[in-house]
């Protein structure tokens, strides 16, 4: 079961959100206090957050800032009134956006798609033919291989495995991991930035993209990307 955390400083919209939310059985915490949030996102792992923009005392932008401080790579939902808002909150690469006006269409539709992610990226590996490893999808940030050996680097360190980066490539593709070069296989969610030559993580890493990889990786990033913004618009 996942955590969900849901703030919205309206009493009215926290109770138009339960009624929709409540239905599906995850463990979802409401606030109608950003800075009481921040506080209890220190301590409880959430694996994901719907944010009301315009908040009093403390905005969803400013918010969701406190929170990609303690998890870069949590999910993060915002839900509006303003649509005019929504270009400020774009450096967060948020999974998606739910208007409140269409809230009864949008919210479940959302809600979803990121438990469905959610489960993607709870999906454990067994890799190595001598040896078995329990590593999270959402932990993996990319594989490089050299001789018979593949490092993979995770957020929480490195794991040194017996193989070739070809061994691993067709079973990670599913899960929006591309190879970028002959030596390296990246996961997508990971990626900050893709140029002609080369590949940004959020944790700074810079990868080289090869020429032949150049177009495919650019397509399966904007795929990722695409799934990950809520395109229900009326």
């Amino acid at each position: 079961m996942f955590n969900i955390a849901v703030c919205d400083d309206s009493i009215e919209d926290i109770n138009i959100i339960k009624g929709i939310l409540n239905q599906y059985g995850e463990h979802i915490d409401y606030y109608t206090d950003g800075r009481e949030l921040s506080k209890k996102a220190t301590v409880i792992n959430y694996d994901a957050f719907f944010i009301d923009i315009e908040m009093e005392g403390i905005n969803g932008i400013e918010l969701a800032e406190l929170i990609r401080k303690k998890n870069r790579y949590v999910y993060v939902v915002f839900v509006t009134n303003r649509e005019d808002l929504v270009f400020n909150t774009l450096k967060f690469q948020p999974f998606g956006f739910v208007r409140k006006q269409y809230i009864n269409e949008e919210l479940g539709e959302i809600y979803l798609r990121l438990l469905e992610r959610l489960r993607e990226d709870s999906f454990i590996f067994a890799f190595d033919n001598k040896n078995a490893y329990r590593m999270e999808v959402k932990g993996i940030m990319y594989l490089e291989g050299g001789g018979h050996n593949v490092i993979v680097h995770m957020t929480d360190g490195d794991k040194i495995l017996r193989g070739r980066l070809s061994d691993y490539e067709k079973e990670l593709a599913p899960y929006s991991f591309v190879r970028v070069h002959k030596c390296y296989i990246v996961n997508v969610r990971h990626i900050k930035s893709i140029d002609s030559k080369e590949i940004r993580l959020w944790n700074g890493t810079e990868i080289p993209v090869g020429r032949k990889e150049s177009q495919n990786v650019k397509d399966v990033y904007m795929m990722f990307r695409r799934k990950s913004i809520n395109g229900n618009r009326k």
